[in-house]
């Protein structure tokens, strides 16, 4: 695989499901014919979660945004991507190492489940549960010991940068990410409105 497609590949399939959003040149052509990425156990995360999220991307043609919850549960990982009415378009399911789709926007949706479910991992997994995986990752913490950075690299080149806000008391997921994909020429801002913890 050559990097990821974090949840810029939701949003274009929200933006597909929903009708809403731009319809531009968009970077998937040049993903279309690349396997699908390796997935960490959904359990990796260690904690059950719930992170409802707005995403805003960019990409030299044009930019969009959307509404989505990223549910981990036991050893099931869920992103499901949300209309601007919020009524859910499509749900990612990982669970038991295989992938499950389940599409009620009607419509075929353009990308493999699997390159937002590996961004997401690679966003908001613990580092340790990331390395030695196809891509380097280098981190930097910050004071509170959270992510402050993290840049993921192929043979001393960068692929994905990574950007933390402040935590603000928030154990994974601080209110705002910005996310930059160099090799695919994408950028990200996720803003977390709320993270709960299912596992008390």
């Amino acid at each position: 695989m050559r990097a990821t497609l974090l949840l810029l590949t939701a949003t274009l399939l929200s933006t597909h499901a929903s009708g809403c959003g731009s319809a531009q040149s968009r970077p998937e052509d040049a993903l279309a014919a690349l396997p699908p990425p390796s997935l960490l156990p959904a359990d990796a995360l260690g904690r059950d979660i719930f992170l409802r999220q707005r995403v805003v991307a960019e990409w030299p043609s044009g930019e969009t945004q959307f509404e989505a919850i990223v549910q981990k549960e036991d050893d099931r990982l869920q992103v499901f991507g949300l209309s601007p009415a919020g009524q859910v378009g499509f749900i990612f399911t990982l669970e038991g190492g295989e992938v499950h789709v389940e599409n009620r926007a009607g419509r075929t949706l353009p990308f493999s489940p699997a390159w937002i479910l590996a961004d997401v991992q690679r966003a908001y997994y613990p580092s340790e549960a990331l390395q030695g995986g196809e891509l380097e990752l280098i981190e930097t913490l910050a004071e509170d010991g959270l992510p402050a950075r993290r840049v993921f690299q192929r043979a001393g080149e960068r692929v994905i940068v990574i950007e933390y806000g402040p935590a603000e008391g928030r154990a994974i997921a601080p209110e705002k990410v910005r996310l930059e994909n160099l090799e695919y020429d994408y950028r990200l801002l996720i803003e977390t409105f709320e993270e709960t913890f299912l596992d008390g």
